[in-house]
């Protein structure tokens, strides 16, 4: 079981180990914006290929897994599955949700829920199928739950090419061959059927392929021989999807001795230049290149946001000194201004102590020289700077 990346139903694709779940839905979100689709991508988990043979399920998580996987299957017509077995495997799904059979249950529009929910839809317009399944779960009295889901898992195990990966194709290159197929492939090789049948139209192992090849809608198969063998062109949209799983069964056929030959395009030869590149990995590469482009701009819009917030910090710290230097100059001017009081008051004083008239102060004394000037008291509202200015341009004394 392995994670698929399931878009609109319609495109699948499993998922590689070595992508983030982040860069699969950026990669979807742009395939959607580029197409205009309206679809929605599923993570799902379910069976992925299988590496060896399918075997009985030995533990109870095995076992449920792979029952609910076959439920799946058969509800979207994965499984051939003809009008009696559809009805047989129904009823053992309303022997076990429903419990014994009972008249009282045909009136209450239970076996219409057993056919929308465990009958393929296109057997859902036959309007005597729910009165089967009534009948057929009749039969199945005395069986317990576990025997039921057995039961059910043993019908669909019994097909012989269950468990292999089944793609949709289309092939218009040969009459002899039905237009619509199923690709199965599998651990031991590939096997063309028509769709809703059971028996393979042809089987091939990995020896007998000789070559194959996909292209964007699709994959060319050649078998037996290059030039004289048969060559099959199947039309799907999952060409690289299925070129890339058989490649991953042919090494592992080789790895494990089971094929001497393999195609061309698989394994070490010098022929190998032609080596199938698949799309999906090409575009998963485009997709992670993007995505990291992605993050690296917003890593750079997340540094400028940064350089911002620190140019903003530095603003606020310049701003902070300019208020400290404006209030330190607040404070000079009001230390000036006591000074120049101070010694005002200490003027007046000695011109009381010398008895001179106000009048005559001042021819009394000479006229200050540049140092005395500084005792000049500024006017109201004179700055120290003002006041340092008056006394440097203050006339020098008379000789």
């Amino acid at each position: 079981y392995t994670l698929f990346e399931v878009f609109g139903g319609k495109l699948e694709k499993e998922a590689v180990a070595k992508d983030c779940v982040c860069d699969i839905i950026f990669k979807w979100e742009k395939f959607a914006e580029s197409s205009k689709s309206n679809e929605m991508l599923h993570l799902t988990f379910k069976r992925g290929p299988l590496l060896a043979e399918l075997s009985r399920p030995k533990t109870n998580v095995e076992f449920y897994l792979a029952l609910h996987q076959a439920m799946f299957d058969v509800m979207n017509g994965m499984f051939p599955i003809t009008y009696k077995e559809a009805v047989y495997l129904a009823a053992l799904r309303a022997q076990h949700d429903m419990g014994p059979f009972s008249r009282l249950q045909l009136g209450q529009g239970k076996y219409k829920w057993i056919v929308d929910n465990f009958v393929p839809e296109s057997l859902h317009d036959d309007p005597e199928i729910a009165d089967d399944i009534a009948e057929q779960h009749e039969r199945l009295k005395g069986m317990n739950e576990y025997d039921c889901d057995k039961t059910y898992l043993d019908v669909v195990l019994s097909w012989p090419c269950y468990g292999s990966m089944l793609f949709e194709v289309e092939q218009s290159y040969t009459s002899s061959v039905a237009k619509n197929l199923w690709l199965a492939v599998n651990v031991d090789g590939v096997s063309l059927i028509a769709r809703g049948e059971k028996e393979p139209l042809f089987q091939y192992t990995y020896e007998d392929i000789m070559s194959f090849n996909p292209s964007l809608r699709c994959l060319m198969i050649v078998v037996k021989s290059l030039t004289q063998g048969v060559k099959y062109v199947l039309q799907t949209s999952q060409a690289a999807q299925i070129a890339e799983l058989m490649t991953r069964f042919c090494e592992i056929a080789q790895a494990s001795g089971t094929a001497k030959k393999l195609p061309l395009n698989v394994g070490g030869s010098s022929q190998q230049e032609a080596m199938v590149v698949s799309e999906t990995a090409r575009d998963n590469a485009v997709w992670r290149k993007q995505s990291s482009r992605f993050r690296s701009a917003r890593f750079t819009s997340s540094r400028f946001a940064e350089r911002n917030e620190t140019a903003a910090e530095q603003e606020k710290d310049l701003e902070k000194k300019l208020e400290a230097a404006k209030d330190r100059r607040k404070k000079k001017n009001l230390m000036f201004q006591n000074l120049v009081a101070e010694a005002d008051l200490d003027d007046q004083e000695n011109t009381k102590a010398h008895n001179v008239p106000p009048s005559d102060r001042k021819s009394s004394f000479a006229e200050p020289s540049v140092v005395e000037s500084s005792m000049i008291p500024p006017t109201s509202g004179m700055s120290f700077l003002e006041v340092s200015e008056r006394s440097v341009s203050a006339s020098p004394p008379k000789m």
